[in-house]
């Protein structure tokens, strides 16, 4: 496909059918509509459809009707407006019927004496030289046509496959979408996608694409949004918000979003024909229905103890409104084990096992990724299992932060959207306490993330394609130390720099390996509390302890639960225990170097807390940061353990003063640092003197948003 200056699009896409567009088999009767754009072309010296991108020329071609050609070349005989409206008709049957009646009708119109002659312009007849050309040209027409129809659906004749075409829906230069699979939806009838995205670091919100514009809009009111599903007619939204912690409705005609339920971190949800929906509103436990009106929710599937299951997640309503499909932690050897439901009973039967929750896409295929591909099988709606061979369509995006996460969305006709994430090219840097850079570590290209650094700042360790590196900072020599790992894995140092902790488990958190740091030696199993997840934060400095993030302890039970901190001892003979265990969400903890206080942020109904407490018997509490909106925030420990770190909603870098006050801690008043950089994707200090950062080195493309139309036509490849 090329592009004109003006940004037109060219080529034989600019011909094609809507019933090629939509995936549907083509016949004869679609090259009638080739010939109908050509003829069009010749007569009036521009195209039936014009678009500035290619969604927009798709919504052209589907929607709208092209100028006719006596309203653009005012000397063109009636006949040929009826000719040229006969072969553009939308539905093939409205279409004439053959080439050789479009020949006939073309030489009709050249003869002379033709009473295709144009009409009088108010008092002034059309000059004959200017009637006497375009008849010329139509004469010409039909010879070159007679030609090109026998050419062209000679080839269509023997290429008989659905067209399929990779577009990207435009994106502004200042707009980021989330980097997670499940955050964006096509709508039933493929002309309109809604994502989550941040606009020039105001914050996330919902935006909406109708494929016919290349600017999408802020949908008013969906701040925080995210896991948008579609309603069967189109006309509306469900999504949850993490500023309000719970399932909105939200209607594309206008209006305020309405709150349907509570969902405080929540995995999925999917709108069904009954109006009704399914919808995951922890990240443990089962699978909640509630009325698309709203209303109280109520338990739709119930967890499998003998199964050891801890969470139902990400459903996806089949064409009947009734049945279901979900994924199910934690995962088993050969992927997530899916199940199908219905609205009636709590009885499931088993689907098959995969890498994701798997999608219903039709006519009649499952989509989900298997072996690093994006994966369609045939799917049997009256008997309600898979036929058939799984069929790879492509490879799939990088992986998603969330566990089990559907990789697509599909429209009713034959529209696949698939939310591209990349792994970025990044590069280590030191920072001062102005931000001014020091130096870069040179080391080999990829997708460095740096995740703890040791007590003297000689090495760090970070994460690089799935795998975890111990990186020598002065001579920029990765060792590898432990082999598929995952991206977001938590890791932590001993005090003395010789030992990693490590949580290699994606799910079912029972222990923790304790690494040699060097890179050599059997891991140590280090027992946990049960867990649905759990994230390693630090060690404490006196090495008796790490500090755990764990989600989940009720979660076999079906409780409603969120992440708490958890102390764990390193000595035999210890019992992990929760250090902070509230029905707020705590995460992201770090302890000081001295070993007597911890800081770790706090969500509660979507207001963001950063607080400062003694460890490792909490009770003297210091708030850092007042309630705020949820969002991305670094904290760090900078000199001694009398100066806390962490970024606000600006994305500066913001230094507190701590002084003690007998058991207590008096704060200071907060001080601007230097702005973060804007790419930065970690940071780590032992000191507050220096900073390690990783970011991003090149160009590095964001997430994207890739629409496939006539995507089954990948499976007869």
């Amino acid at each position: 496909q090329a592009l004109t200056a003006e940004g037109s699009i060219v080529g034989t896409f600019q011909y094609m059918s809507p019933e090629q567009l939509e995936g549907n088999e083509a016949d004869p009767r679609a090259d009638l509509w080739a010939l109908g754009c050509v003829l069009y072309e010749m007569s009036t010296g521009r195209r039936a459809f014009e678009g500035r991108s290619q969604a927009s020329l798709i919504s052209a071609i589907m929607s709208s009707e092209p100028a006719a050609v006596s309203q653009v070349a005012l000397t063109s005989p009636p006949a040929l407006d009826r000719l040229i409206a006969a072969c553009l008709a939308k539905d093939p049957s409205d279409r004439v019927q053959s080439a050789h009646d479009v020949r006939l009708q073309l030489q009709w119109m050249s003869e002379p004496g033709s009473h295709s002659a144009p009409a009088l312009l108010g008092a002034a007849a059309t000059p004959r030289a200017r009637n006497s050309a375009l008849l010329t040209r139509v004469a010409l027409a039909v010879g070159v046509l007679g030609l090109l129809a026998a050419a062209y659906m000679g080839y269509a004749q023997s290429t008989r496959k659905s067209p399929v075409m990779r577009l990207q829906i435009p994106m502004p230069s200042d707009l980021t979408l989330a980097p997670f699979w499940s955050f964006s939806a096509i709508s039933p009838d493929g002309a309109h996608v809604v994502a989550t995205g941040d606009r020039a670091r105001d914050g996330q919100t919902l935006w909406l694409w109708a494929l016919d514009s290349t600017n999408p809009i802020e949908l008013t009111g969906a701040a925080n949004g995210y896991s948008p599903t579609w309603s069967p007619d189109g006309r509306a939204l469900a999504y949850f918000s993490s500023a309000g912690a719970s399932l909105y409705r939200l209607s594309l005609a206008g209006g305020n979003p309405t709150k349907l339920c509570a969902a405080p971190v929540a995995r999925g949800a999917s709108w069904g024909r009954k109006d009704i929906l399914v919808f995951a509103p922890s990240a443990s436990g089962p699978l909640y229905q509630v009325a698309a009106r709203g209303g109280s929710p109520s338990p739709v599937t119930a967890l499998d103890s003998s199964r050891g299951e801890s969470s139902h997640r990400f459903p996806c309503f089949l064409p009947d409104g009734e049945h279901f499909l979900f994924a199910t932690l934690p995962e088993g050897p050969r992927g997530f084990p899916i199940f199908m439901g219905s609205l009636g009973s709590k009885k499931v039967k088993h689907i098959m096992d995969a890498g994701c929750a798997p999608i219903y896409a039709e006519p009649g295929y499952l989509v989900f990724v298997e072996g690093g591909n994006v994966t369609a099988q045939r799917f049997d709606l009256n008997r309600l299992e898979l036929v058939g061979e799984p069929t790879a369509i492509g490879d799939a995006p990088a992986p998603s932060e969330y566990t089990a996460e559907p990789v697509a969305t599909a429209s009713r006709n034959d529209r696949l959207l698939i939310q591209r994430l990349t792994s970025p090219r990044s590069k280590l840097e030191w920072l001062d306490r102005k931000g001014s850079s020091l130096s870069t570590i040179a080391l080999p290209e990829g997708d460095w993330l740096v995740r703890a650094l040791s007590p003297d700042q000689t090495f760090a360790i970070a994460t690089r394609d799935r795998d975890i590196w111990r990186v020598d900072l002065e001579r920029a020599v990765p060792t590898r130390v432990v082999r598929d790992a995952w991206n977001e894995v938590g890791v932590a140092l001993s005090p003395d720099g010789r030992r990693l902790a490590v949580d290699l488990g994606k799910s079912g958190g029972l222990t923790v390996d304790i690494y040699n740091a060097g890179g050599s030696g059997a891991a140590e199993k280090l027992k946990t509390a049960p867990a649905l997840f759990q994230d390693v934060m630090d060690w404490s400095p006196d090495g008796t302890s790490l500090l755990l993030a764990v989600l989940g302890q009720k979660a076999n039970q079906g409780g409603d639960t969120s992440w708490d901190l958890w102390t764990v001892p390193v000595t035999e003979g210890g019992t992990p225990a929760p250090y902070v265990s509230t029905s707020a969400l705590e995460r992201y903890a770090r302890i000081s170097p001295d070993g007597k206080w911890a800081m770790f942020m706090t969500v509660d109904n979507g207001q963001l807390e950063i607080f400062v407490d003694s460890y490792p018997v909490p009770g003297h509490r210091l708030q850092v940061l007042p309630g705020e909106p949820d969002r991305v925030c670094r904290i760090l420990w900078g000199r001694d353990s009398r100066e806390v770190l962490y970024s606000d909603r600006h994305g500066d870098l913001i230094s507190l003063s701590l002084e003690p006050v007998g058991d207590d801690l008096r704060a200071g008043t907060p001080t601007r640092m230097f702005a973060l950089p804007e790419d930065m994707t970690s940071i780590r200090t032992r000191d507050g003197e220096r900073f390690l950062v990783s970011r991003p080195s090149g160009s590095t493309p964001g997430p994207s948003l890739q629409l496939t139309l006539g995507w089954t036509g990948l499976l007869r490849k």
